[in-house]
């Protein structure tokens, strides 16, 4: 994982050193052409990018060299010029599927083989995994969200643009709370926040509770996150037994087997742990694989039970 500083730093060396494959792991695409022009800009380097509204073009110019939009015609274009001339970079945006060895990653893995011969590198974003040969080529940087300190960056240039405009009554404290309500989300997301509030024609001290709001809107309908209400003193919050106790709610078809005694000391001691499984379970987890210490173990073994659990009985999940 890699904040944008870090990403910056690591693609002016790979980009310096020629490494002929790089893959971006990411899902800001405007994000992500902002970082490499400044790459191309620190280095003196002209980057080609791909994109399939403008085909492809210069990075730094917007000067378009190839107008065909289509993925693999812009791979093919890209052979044909890695074939006459020396240390071109290009970019693509969109890729085809490179996860798995198929005829899309073997054409790939052929640009990349000629981008090692000419001094060239091709650079492609995406958000899936690579094909274990062609990441062999080159490297793999993952481009995290944009964290505290770069989202108050954000925040901050993008409502002082306004302030001749509108009344703004936030100061630097309040677009730093801003900043760690909406770190994790991304720039573009955050900049949508931004300007619901300047619709507005103000940005008041109060506004901070809508911006706090926006973002459980933003993860309420992500597949695999449950949202969970707590007290403001989050005193029921995580902890083993808080696990155990949950299990012990499935009771409907988690069978108790033994049961588990915490033991006072620096850490849980389980004692039996087989507790709470499925029937037919406990054959696989012998009691003297679970007699260990720490919870993390506790976690490591009620896991698979419990997503196994799951599967066999979803309707009382």
């Amino acid at each position: 994982m890699s904040t944008l500083s870090q990403c910056r730093e690591l693609l002016k060396r790979y980009s310096t050193a020629r490494i002929p494959f790089i893959a971006i792991n990411t899902i800001e695409r405007g994000r992500t052409l902002e970082l490499l022009k400044d790459v191309s800009d620190s280095l003196s380097l002209t980057f080609y990018v791909h994109t399939l509204s403008k085909g492809t073009y210069e990075l730094g110019t917007g000067k378009v060299v190839n107008e065909d939009k289509a993925v693999y015609g812009a791979i093919d274009f890209m052979s044909e010029q890695m074939k006459r001339r020396q240390y071109l970079t290009f970019v693509l945006t969109e890729t085809p599927d490179l996860s798995t060895d198929n005829s899309d990653s073997r054409q790939m893995l052929d640009l990349v083989t000629l981008a090692e011969e000419s001094g060239g590198v091709v650079i492609v974003l995406t958000n899936n995994p690579v094909w274990n040969q062609l990441q062999r080529l080159g490297m793999v940087i993952k481009l995290d969200s944009p964290d505290e300190d770069e989202m108050y960056e954000i925040i901050k240039e993008y409502i002082d643009d306004y302030r001749n405009e509108i009344t703004i009554e936030w100061d630097n404290n309040d677009i730093r709370e801003a900043a760690a309500a909406l770190a994790g989300v991304t720039r573009i997301e955050a900049q949508n926040v931004i300007a619901a509030l300047i619709a507005n024609k103000k940005i008041t001290k109060e506004d901070l509770a809508e911006v706090r709001s926006s973002k459980d809107r933003l993860f309420h309908n992500i597949s695999g996150l449950e949202r969970i209400e707590v007290d403001p003193g989050v005193s029921d919050v995580g902890g083993l037994m808080g696990c155990v106790s949950g299990l012990m709610k499935k009771d409907s078809y988690l069978h108790l087997k033994s049961v588990m005694r915490c033991v006072p000391g620096d850490c849980f001691r389980l004692e039996a742990f087989c507790l709470l499984v499925f029937p037919g379970a406990e054959n696989r987890y012998p009691r003297n694989q679970l007699l260990q210490n720490g919870s993390s173990r506790c976690i490591g073994l009620i896991l698979p039970l419990y997503r196994e659990a799951m599967s066999v009985n979803p309707s009382n999940s």
